[in-house]
């Protein structure tokens, strides 16, 4: 919390450059997985046997944008940094899945490249980004806007869920078997688990902000997370264990985070956070009284 008269952190523009970079690049990757999950041996970085899981990862990148989209706008560093911690957690994860399977993936084409290039380059410029900042001169806006103790519980709860089925999937993808909702190959499996750890850390990381000012841009990307995964799996049903309980639980899990994420847009609309553009570049003084 800043104190009286201190200079607060600004994020510099370089970071915002880089967040619009992000922006572009998970778009251009969620239309080849999502829009033409098909396709993959010709558009992208490697085969993707399974539809449903192209469509699993196209929505899982669609699903990131407003966190890095609604956080360029924003003027300090604690108002944006949700896009950076859990998304660096992710890419190290995607960095050591493609090393692990190297012999997989399209190394002649331009996809194959634009991805090993990106994900050797990414973790470096975020987690650097994040040393940076965290170096830089100046004080954290103070918290005006804590999240209700039973608000933290829950996405806590989500996290210590999703972290641990993620690393399990990530470490050992022959352990889907049975488990996950469809079949997963050892690098789909690895890529599966890397956006689990990745989304979980972004929960985890909103609990520990505790401040719906910061996590603004968040409830926008678990509202598009669950309607995304919903729409693929309206999709490519039939690649799903429907008579399996894993089914059933991943479709639960999906309409709670959609859930969750309108809930969120809604209360942010409450206490006068505004989701746009403007409304992020405008940091509020006080928070609107929650009805």
């Amino acid at each position: 919390m800043a104190a009286a008269g201190a200079s607060l952190k600004v994020a510099n523009v370089w970071v915002r450059y880089w967040l619009w970079v992000v922006v572009g690049l998970v778009s251009l990757v969620g239309v080849v997985l999502y829009i033409f999950p098909r396709r993959t041996e010709d558009l992208f970085a490697w085969t993707i046997g399974s539809p449903m899981t192209a469509a699993f990862l196209g929505a899982s990148y669609w699903a990131s944008i407003p966190l890095s989209l609604l956080g360029s706008f924003r003027r300090y560093w604690a108002d944006l940094r949700i896009a950076f911690h859990g998304v660096g957690v992710f890419s190290v994860l995607t960095l050591v899945a493609t090393f692990n399977h190297l012999d997989k993936f399209h190394t002649s084409s331009v996809p194959g490249v634009i991805w090993i290039a990106t994900y050797i380059v990414a973790p470096f410029v975020i987690f650097g980004i994040v040393i940076w900042m965290g170096r830089a001169m100046g004080a954290d806006p103070p918290r005006i806007a804590p999240l209700a103790t039973w608000e933290r519980a829950l996405l806590l709860l989500i996290s210590l869920g999703m972290v641990p089925l993620g690393l399990a999937l990530f470490i050992a993808p022959g352990w889907a078997d049975g488990v996950w909702p469809w079949a997963l190959t050892p690098l789909t499996g690895q890529a599966v688990g890397a956006w689990l750890v990745g989304i979980g850390t972004v929960v985890l990381h909103i609990c520990w902000e505790n401040d719906w000012v910061r996590i603004a841009p968040g409830p926008p990307a678990f509202a598009l997370l669950g309607v995304l995964h919903l729409v693929a799996v309206a999709r490519f049903n039939a690649e799903l264990h429907w008579s399996g309980l894993g089914a059933w639980l991943y479709l639960a899990c999906l309409v709670g985070f959609t859930a969750i994420g309108l809930y969120g847009i809604v209360k942010c609309r409450r206490l006068g956070i505004r989701l746009t553009p403007a409304g992020m570049a405008q940091r509020p003084l006080a928070p609107a009284q929650a009805s």
